[in-house]
């Protein structure tokens, strides 16, 4: 069960990058520069802002490297931002299509956040890629309880358009800057009642790191898969390249729930930013009837809850409006947390051919996924109906 995000729909296609390759680009008193991807993450780790979906080691496990850009942007000699974008072309090159998801980065650690800044970064950035590279730019905003508003706004008033709502657009984000005993009070009274059932059994807690900790958390994932049947078309493999990071503070960790020896729960937890991140999480059979998902999700709040970087605990979202995730993520982001719409995706294109692309590319994946789920759901009932 994927609940990082809203449903993904990679692109793919050949990326011809644009002369000057190695210039870099200028949007008023502000630089773009390209950086080796090798020093991305040490450069961008330790933002406020920083996810996965902006970070080196997980869109080089995910993407063909000659399809991305890391783009530092600069001002007065510092780098006040940035953004990972991977882009895809057109046949023949005639048009261009960069997909810019979960950014920019706009917040360094141990400065104030300056909404000027992210400003002047969304400018330079289109600039960049609209101006200069002849792109259409989509932009897919991340969720935030306190900065997503003005990241929207900022994006309509240079002229995006809001081109696709994601359904299913709740997202849940667990207030952690308090004491555990507060969090505790802020539980939906019903979630509660399940977590002391499943403190009642015999169950155990572990962090777990690194390799060691993906190869305790895939089986667990794999049979939830195979015990629900879900469309997967999440990057869960990933994990085992972003566990092992060069970058310690962007990898995962893995929260694992045992009863005696055996995994009955786990859950990859990214804890790189000022919000920590529940990547992917699963309870298999036997978890599921101890209710092993309750005692898990309770230890990592209490954690979460002792590490004043953190603010948020995002929890993700739902696959869709029925989902019964929505009533287990409700009782636990409680009277304390808050629930975010996901954004709308916003674009932008500098001229007729380039936006027509872009929007022609968006929709063909859009249909594409639904037809993939679609063809998953009913592939099992027609093999029943034909045994």
């Amino acid at each position: 069960m994927r609940v990082i995000s809203e449903s993904e729909f990679p692109l793919t296609g050949g990326y011809s990058r644009p002369e000057p390759a190695t210039a870099a680009a200028s949007a008023g008193d502000c630089t773009v520069r390209r950086v080796d991807p090798a020093q991305w993450d040490a450069q961008f780790a330790d933002f406020r802002d920083i996810v996965h979906e902006q970070s080196a080691c997980f869109n080089l496990a995910r993407w063909p490297a000659g399809s991305l850009q890391f783009l530092a942007v600069e001002r007065q000699g510092r780098i006040i931002g940035g953004a990972v974008v991977r882009t895809v072309s057109a046949p023949a090159n005639i048009a261009r299509l960069s997909i810019l998801r979960w950014g920019p980065l706009w917040r360094p650690a141990h400065r104030e956040p300056d909404p000027a800044n992210l400003q002047r970064i969304f400018d330079a950035l289109i600039d960049e890629l609209v101006h200069r590279q002849k792109s259409y730019l989509l932009v897919i905003p991340r969720s935030d309880p306190e900065y997503a508003a003005v990241e929207g706004e900022l994006l309509r008033d240079r002229g995006f358009e809001a081109v696709y709502q994601p359904p299913a657009p709740e997202r849940y984000f667990v207030d952690v800057d308090m004491p555990a005993d507060q969090a505790m009070a802020s539980l939906n009274q019903k979630w509660r009642y399940n977590l002391r059932k499943s403190q009642k059994h015999d169950l155990r807690f572990e962090w777990h790191h690194g390799a060691s900790g993906a190869a305790l958390f895939q089986p667990v994932f794999e049979q939830m898969m195979s015990r629900k049947n879900f469309y997967d078309s999440s990057p869960v493999d990933s994990l085992e390249q972003i566990a092992v990071a060069d970058a310690e503070a962007l990898r995962p960790e893995f929260a694992i729930v045992f009863e005696k020896d055996e995994p009955v729960a786990a859950a990859a937890i990214d804890m790189s930013g000022e919000r920590s991140i529940y990547l992917y999480g699963a309870t298999n059979k036997r978890g599921n009837a101890l209710r092993a998902g309750y005692f898990m999700q309770w230890e990592i709040v209490q954690r979460l809850c002792k590490t004043p970087r953190i603010r948020w605990y995002d929890l993700g979202g739902a696959t869709s409006d029925g989902c019964s995730l929505h009533q287990f993520k409700r009782g636990l982001t409680g009277k304390s947390g808050v629930v975010s719409d996901i954004p709308p995706y916003f674009g932008k294109g500098s001229d007729v051919r380039q936006i027509l692309f872009g929007k022609a590319a968006l929709k063909s994946r859009l249909m594409k996924f639904q037809m993939q789920k679609q063809l998953h759901d009913f592939l099992p009932a027609f093999l029943k109906q034909s045994a």
